[in-house]
């Protein structure tokens, strides 16, 4: 119930100011706008557009601290009425997770943030400004001085080109979905928005939808579905019904991981500095919104639960100071936070799905993990990785990945992402 108030107050109701846009247009603040904005290159927009976007949170904060606390009451009355020590313990308990895995992701996290502060103190010298602040955290530092076009034909033989590494077996299934239309490509009227796998439907194999524009995005969006269709389809393959399925816990590694494998592979045929900058950057944001901001979200969390667990009011004031110094952990000592960006607590919905956030990012440090497996051992490690893909739902998802050669109740994982950010940023400053 707190989330479908909170969704209809956020989505429906709620109120943005118009702001001028960088023509000097006037225009009404929205969800997708103020994302967008956030990628202009226009600084005082940028401003405009994050000042507007949150005011309506900052003005309604008192009904969203309502909702939000009402929301950390029902998880916490549910979790005492089955018996379970906390909250966290019992949306775990599901998959069976164990509440160290939860803990070891923060904790590894919080030892390896230098990156992150490097990552900080890299773009605030690259944009020529005297203090980051929370809007300047998105805008692209390395543009492609024209931004090349990716028809689908092509984007289909880059792909197939990056995961050539994962051998007949997986290259053949893939090949069956391109060419047996399994893709739903282009956009055409009343067809839904962004891209989808539809998962394991028992008996028949997965399909993708998708909405080609041939930008790079494109490329990528099309790796990371068809990492999920390989998933289903392996699933399905092997699997009976009743685990022809497989967990939100490793949903994402399929994905994330055929993107780790095209991003290496456009990098390697880069043709310019400029574009091998434009993608390691895209790299850098990838770990630092999938890793480190999902982490972030995931201790603000736990932080918020057990304060409550143990009696604490959470007034406005108090949830606004224990965000912004979470955000100033996490991005440093080069951060300015403006008081408004205190109050994103109030505007992630991923607040009122009970402990899901962490999933993002023990899904791509596994992936960076299996992927580094792959590049590093070869065959064995290719072989491992399909065996994973057809385990489905069969077994618990710490005892998959474990098979697979990840244990994610080792910081393991968590080091490979930070030490390929470390690579990353080391790669981009010798570049310039």
């Amino acid at each position: 119930v707190p989330y479908n108030t909170y969704s209809l107050f956020t989505n429906a109701d709620l109120k943005f100011p118009k702001v001028a846009d960088e023509n000097g247009n006037l225009m009404e603040m929205s969800h997708s706008r103020f994302y967008s904005a956030l990628y202009s290159k226009d600084r005082d927009y940028r401003e405009r557009a994050f000042k507007a976007y949150l005011k309506p949170y900052v003005d309604n904060v008192n009904s969203f601290s309502s909702l939000f606390n009402g929301n950390l009451k029902a998880n916490i009355f549910y979790a005492k009425a089955r018996k379970y020590n906390s909250a966290r313990e019992a949306a775990l308990f599901k998959n069976n997770i164990p509440i160290s895995v939860y803990d070891n992701l923060v904790e590894a996290v919080n030892k390896n943030i230098a990156p992150m502060y490097r990552w900080a103190s890299l773009k605030k010298k690259l944009l020529k400004i005297d203090e980051l602040h929370p809007y300047d955290v998105y805008v692209t530092l390395f543009d492609q001085k024209l931004e090349k076009k990716y028809s689908y034909e092509e984007s289909k033989q880059i792909v197939n080109d990056s995961l050539k590494i994962m051998g007949e077996d997986y290259l053949t299934s893939l090949n069956k979905a391109f060419d047996n239309r399994w893709i739903d490509v282009y956009e055409t009227k009343a067809k839904r928005s962004g891209a989808y796998s539809s998962g394991t439907t028992f008996g028949v194999h997965p399909y993708v939808l998708l909405n080609w524009t041939d930008l790079l995005n494109d490329v990528f969006t099309l790796a990371h579905e068809m990492g999920h269709n390989m998933h289903s389809y392996y699933t399905g393959l092997h699997q009976p019904y009743t685990y022809a399925n497989y967990s939100i816990f490793l949903a994402e590694v399929a994905s994330t991981f055929n993107e780790n494998l095209l991003l290496d592979h456009l990098i390697k045929i880069s043709e310019s500095k400029e574009e091998k900058l434009f993608l390691l950057e895209k790299y850098l944001n990838n770990i630092t919104t999938t890793v480190y901001r999902q982490v972030m979200f995931a201790e603000f969390e736990s932080l918020t639960h057990s304060k409550a667990e143990n009696g604490e009011a959470l007034t406005p004031d108090v949830l606004c100071k224990l965000y912004k110094d979470v955000y100033q952990k996490y991005w440093g000592p080069e951060m300015k936070i403006d008081e408004e960006e205190s109050y994103t607590w109030a505007r992630v919905p991923h607040f009122y799905y009970n402990f899901y956030v962490y999933q993002y990012a023990t899904g791509f440090a596994a992936s960076e993990a299996l992927a580094l497996k792959v590049k590093s051992e070869g065959e064995p490690a290719v072989q491992k990785y399909l065996d994973y893909l057809k385990v489905g739902s069969s077994d618990y998802p710490i005892n998959i990945l474990d098979k697979a050669g990840v244990n994610m109740n080792s910081q393991e994982p968590i080091l490979a992402v930070t030490t390929k950010m470390n690579q990353i940023i080391d790669e981009i400053e010798n570049l310039i």
